[in-house]
């Protein structure tokens, strides 16, 4: 009976013994799973943006699709002052367009002892960039038809004097250089020199002057 009774009073230390046990494992493990846990949702808004990366990393915007600016063009005899607008091939080649008006004053340049005049007109043409954003050094030609009103004069100031009007068509093909400065995303400055012909298709009253053009002209454009 002793024996018992003697039995009987340790199985409570035992079982105290075997509780504080799994306590401490219980204690032990209790961090291990909330550190997981938080691993695990640390984890998950990391995996987000990857499960977005490829919305977030696809290729670059081509950029706009139309530009539209203005022109200025300076040439010995006068000025064109033009709308002008380039739509985008790809990333190196645009082709271009052009409206505007043109004032010459050609003094005895032409072929009359004088001639002057103005009119409108416009044209088309193509330019390669060597940049990889429509920006730097750039090569190109344009073909260009201007309707002048020219005032003529000869032998000014003497007795056999004589002065007129021609109404005349003329081609201008050209040939450009230049560069292209990118200001911003969607802004852009072209400074270029061309040379080129002007060429009378037609002609209406005595012929007036042509032949070998120089132009020097600057554009800026906004991107749509």
């Amino acid at each position: 009976m002793r024996r018992r009774t003697a039995f009987r009073r340790r199985a409570p230390a035992t079982r105290r013994v075997s509780v504080a046990r799994r306590l401490a494992v219980l204690l032990a493990v209790c961090p291990l799973a909330c550190q997981a846990a938080g691993v695990a949702a640390e984890a998950r808004p990391a995996t987000r943006p990857s499960l977005r990366a490829p919305e977030e990393s696809e290729p670059d915007s081509p950029g706009p699709r139309r530009w539209i600016g203005t022109e200025v063009r300076v040439y010995p005899a006068g000025v064109i002052a033009a709308v002008t607008s380039e739509r985008p091939v790809n990333e190196h080649e645009v082709v271009l367009s052009t409206l505007g008006g043109n004032w010459t004053d050609r003094r005895d340049y032409g072929r009359r002892d004088d001639e002057e005049g103005d009119g409108f007109g416009g044209g088309v043409g193509y330019r390669h960039y060597f940049g990889d954003e429509l920006d730097g050094w750039f090569v190109g030609g344009r073909l260009e038809l201007w309707s002048l009103d020219i005032d003529w004069k000869d032998n000014e100031g003497k007795p056999n004097q004589r002065k007129g009007s021609s109404d005349v068509l003329v081609a201008q093909p050209t040939a450009d250089l230049g560069y292209g400065f990118r200001l911003s995303e969607r802004s852009r400055l072209n400074v270029f020199g061309a040379f080129g012909l002007e060429i009378n298709v037609a002609t209406s009253g005595k012929g007036v002057g042509q032949g070998p053009i120089g132009l020097a002209g600057v554009s800026w454009v906004y991107g749509f």
